[in-house]
């Protein structure tokens, strides 16, 4: 959830399949956090999110290439308000960008574990452009005056590896009975991040696809 967008929404829902993550979640007098299965019938999604057309905008940041799409786009499809409701998603590639020697560590690692990514990941490294995206795309205006935007952390070292800790791709290679993290590529990033307790900006850019709701549809 993002905690700008909520700002501007007298009544905000966040959904999520898992309770734990929603523990975590900001909490404002605006929002209304659900645990949710993965897919809603009609009934239930009037119960949980509203009735139809009653949605002003739909936002997925980094979890569309989880979902059941033919199910979720008719659902988003029917919350959404017509004419007008909006559906966007934001995906960011997986590694943030650092500094040039830590980027070049980051991406001999990331070869290194590419074998234990789920292989919808390779969408989010596409940035989502093989994603089937059944909306009118909303006219963006000249390249120079459309902002960018991005996810930032400040990290030391520890921080950064507690972070790649978090990877799926290095918990599923230590199920597999692998340290992809061990002691020597620890000592690696050790090398090109400098001192440990040097603080450093995690970049990952956004990419924000928006459409509004087909007149057919």
């Amino acid at each position: 959830m993002d905690e700008q967008i909520s700002e501007y929404f007298k009544k905000v829902i966040g959904t999520d399949v898992a309770v734990e993550q929603l523990k975590h979640a900001v909490q404002r007098p605006n929002i209304t956090y659900m645990a949710t299965p993965t897919i809603l019938s009609e009934e239930d999604l009037a119960r949980v999110v509203g009735p139809e057309g009653s949605v002003d905008l739909v936002i997925v940041t980094e979890a569309l290439h989880w979902f059941d799409l033919d199910s979720f786009y008719k659902n988003v499809k029917h919350v959404l308000r017509k004419p007008g409701g909006v559906f966007a998603t934001i995906v960011y590639r997986s590694r943030p960008q650092i500094s040039e020697a830590v980027n070049k560590v980051l991406d001999e690692f990331y070869a290194a574990i590419e074998q234990h990514w789920s292989p919808r990941v390779q969408l989010v490294e596409d940035e989502y452009r093989n994603l089937p995206f059944p909306f009118m795309s909303i006219p963006q205006a000249e390249e120079s005056d459309t902002p960018s935007f991005e996810a930032t952390m400040n990290a030391d070292l520890d921080q950064f590896l507690s972070y790649l800790e978090t990877w799926s791709a290095v918990q599923t290679a230590i199920d597999k009975g692998l340290d992809p993290l061990n002691e020597k590529q620890r000592r690696v990033f050790a090398k090109a991040w400098g001192s440990p307790e040097t603080v450093r900006c995690l970049r990952w850019p956004l990419v924000v696809r928006v459409g509004t709701v087909p007149t057919e549809s």
